[in-house]
């Protein structure tokens, strides 16, 4: 009978020994979310951000969706309903060397110059790059914020920022893929984004990170042209 008992024990002490090991550092789990998006060649997914501005208590929620595709091109979508139903409030297109913002309420267009590394960081994670690992001292928050099993890791700047105080980013451990992404800038601030029903198998359309200012002629045009190609 002490045999068995010191048997179970040493059992257990086994066991609690292995969870121990096999508990992933922000650095693994960081890896499998950068692993995840960048082996993706394609991803759908339905969002929510939620901003709330902390001077003035007030809060200010979306809806939209949100279209990638390798190489880095980017379609962002924000809903609003009306009378005649669910319709595009604002659109952010990347085509891999253009930034178009599509303001449908005030009917103007923003073109810029961009490459991807202009994607807020509350979406950079989306281009799979390492930027994140370069740029963020990164560690596991425990507090529990989230939800008693949530893996959630923080990130703050290795350089002071104006913009970001801090990044945190809820992930499904067994897979690398990020469900909620919250920025908190130096001001209290928090823009949120919770991500849904995420499809990295459909192609989306090529055309959806295509535009045409000439496509939309009642809008007002803003920003220089594109530098011309060599």
């Amino acid at each position: 009978m002490l045999d068995a008992m010191r048997s179970i024990v040493l059992l257990g002490a086994l066991c609690a020994s292995s969870a121990a090991v096999a508990a992933p550092s922000a650095t693994d789990v960081l890896a499998s979310v950068q692993k995840f998006y960048a082996s993706a060649p394609q991803l759908t997914a339905k969002f929510r951000q939620t901003v709330t501005n902390k001077t003035f208590g007030t809060t200010e929620s979306n809806d939209g969706r949100i279209l990638v595709t390798r190489p880095i091109k980017l379609r962002a979508e924000y809903l609003m309903k009306t009378k005649a139903g669910i319709e595009p409030k604002k659109t952010f297109i990347y085509d891999g060397t253009t930034l178009w913002y599509l303001d449908h309420v005030n009917k103007e267009i923003t073109r810029t110059a961009a490459d991807h590394s202009v994607l807020p960081a509350a979406v950079s994670f989306l281009t799979g790059g390492d930027a994140l690992a370069t740029d963020f001292t990164v560690t596991l928050d425990t507090s529990g914020a989230y939800g008693k099993d949530a893996t959630v890791l923080r990130l703050v700047p290795k350089a002071p920022s104006a913009q970001i105080k801090e990044l945190r980013f809820v992930v499904t451990a067994r897979d690398g893929h990020i469900h909620r992404s919250i920025v908190l800038d130096p001001k209290g601030d928090t823009n949120d984004f919770a991500f849904y029903e995420p499809d990295v198998k459909t192609r989306p359309a090529p055309a959806l990170f295509a535009f045409d200012p000439k496509a939309q002629p009642l809008y007002r045009l803003q920003g220089p042209a594109p530098a011309a190609q060599p």
